[in-house]
């Protein structure tokens, strides 16, 4: 399995096409359409994820950094990391994403840890200053969980999305981009 597309069959076999495949396939589609050259994503879950982001650092000899509090998710993603000879575009760092120190310059960053309201306006405050002019900010489960959106439509994060366009994907579990202006 060497191709985004053969990792797309495979995720077709075992995850909820209108959840994971979506999202992952205009991740992966925007992370090339932008030539990304740094990623990120805070929340690896199965690695549906890490691995499309880790295939286009390949091609644009760029880095994914994957954040994940959980050894065992970062142990099951590292060997699909292994098994697509990905190792060099992709590292892992296993911690709380509020406590690790993180100052790359990203391209793209998803995210989809702790969907807690205070988590994400945390995450947003301590992450948007690394994402470059015309960078990404992904957020994940944006419909699904009230907190998520709370947060991203609060006062709180009021002036980070005001050096934003925003375009929030409806369909569930829901997709808010963030683009920096």
């Amino acid at each position: 399995m060497n191709t985004p597309e053969d990792f797309f069959d495979e995720l077709k076999k075992h995850s909820d096409p209108k959840a994971t495949e979506f999202a992952t396939i205009i991740i992966y589609g925007l992370a090339r359409a932008i030539q990304a050259k740094t990623t990120a994503e805070i929340g690896i879950f199965g690695g549906h994820v890490t691995v499309p982001l880790a295939h286009a650092m390949k091609r644009h000899g760029g880095k994914h950094y994957a954040i994940e509090i959980d050894e065992t998710r970062i142990g099951r993603t590292r060997s699909l990391i292994r098994r697509d000879n990905l190792v060099d575009y992709c590292e892992f760092i296993c911690g709380d994403s509020q406590y690790i120190t993180f100052n790359h310059k990203l391209d793209l960053l998803f995210v989809d840890g702790d969907h807690g309201e205070n988590k994400v306006i945390n995450e947003v405050k301590k992450y948007w200053s690394l994402i470059n002019k015309n960078g990404f900010m992904i957020f994940h489960d944006s419909i699904q969980y009230d907190s998520v959106s709370r947060a991203l439509n609060g006062s709180s994060v009021k002036s980070e999305r005001e050096q934003a366009q925003v375009l929030e994907i409806k369909t569930p579990p829901g997709l808010t981009i963030w683009k920096k202006i």
